[in-house]
């Protein structure tokens, strides 16, 4: 009886340890959390990799973005997945992680499944852009030389940044009507040429009216979600970040969401000028045959 409580013992200890093995977590000595989280969240998300060549892959990579480590209101504690992963991070706390797959049959899929823990505050925490000028510049989308998008910058403007932002936030969720996803970036100048557009659209325009009066603002994508979610596309939203009074504060004109609802939004990228933290957008793979799809 003895030796079959041991046997057990030992094979759920094992059971254990291999559910732990593609596992991150460092967040339970994570000196960024500050405070008691307004709420803690759970999501999960799948992908379908799919060959749709005739060919076997072998040695071939899937990079997938997951929540950003520490951003403002938000803190990553743990990071879980179903295959053995690397997981690298940028010097804007950007995570993604990287999916080393041996071998794929022709037509074969893989499903990868992921699991995130976070610590989500209503406050946001103090912290000094890197440098400032990185979300002040022009960037693709992004076009400060636009002579309309500058007067209108310039009507826009008020004593304080926060005041100005106020405007921008105000104009913007005013003006412009809501359009269907656009898998295609369009810009500030044609979300304001046309007065429409997707959550991208409203972004890019906010955030060049900001820039435009010489606040630092930033793009941001990743999640919209009320509770502990399997995330689907529906969930996937970007938004704008803009930087006054010492920190990085929430600004959703297509949600019509302006310093509230911080725990509600679950950041993975923040979009820099920098072309190699920017080389993809969500996920990519290095073989042109691979197919990636978020499913529900």
């Amino acid at each position: 009886m003895f030796k079959k409580i041991l046997l057990t013992s030992l094979l759920l200890a094992g059971i254990i340890l291999v559910g732990l093995r593609f596992s991150s977590n460092f967040g339970k000595e994570n000196p960024l959390i500050q405070e008691a989280p307004t709420a803690n969240r759970h999501i999960s998300y799948s992908l379908a990799i799919k060959n749709v060549g005739s060919s076997l892959l072998s040695k071939t990579s899937v990079w997938i973005r997951v929540p950003n480590k520490r951003i403002a209101n938000q803190v990553c504690l743990d990071l879980k997945a179903n295959l053995p992963f690397n997981l690298e991070t940028d010097d804007a706390n950007n995570q993604v992680l990287r999916f080393p797959l041996k071998s794929i049959p022709p037509y074969a899929t893989i499903i990868i499944n992921i699991d995130a823990q976070l610590a989500m505050n209503t406050t946001v925490t103090q912290e000094k852009p890197r440098d400032e000028d990185d979300f002040l510049d022009e960037e693709k989308y992004i076009e400060l030389a636009n002579k309309d998008l500058r007067a209108l910058a310039k009507q826009l403007a008020a004593n304080t940044p926060k005041e100005t932002a106020k405007n921008i936030f105000t104009w913007v969720s005013q003006n412009l009507v809501k359009t269907e996803y656009s898998k295609q970036p369009k810009g500030a100048a044609y979300a304001f040429r046309k007065r429409s557009g997707d959550c991208t659209e409203f972004m890019h325009l906010l955030v060049a009216l900001c820039r435009l009066n010489n606040i630092p603002a930033r793009c941001v994508n990743g999640y919209f979600i009320t509770k502990d979610s399997h995330i689907s596309a529906n969930d996937l939203h970007d938004w704008a970040q803009i930087y006054f009074d010492g920190s990085w504060h929430l600004a959703d004109a297509f949600y019509n969401s302006f310093l509230k609802d911080e725990e509600k939004y679950i950041a993975v990228q923040v979009q820099t000028n920098n072309p190699q933290q920017n080389s993809f957008y969500r996920w990519q793979t290095d073989s042109p045959d691979l197919q990636i799809e978020l499913i529900n």
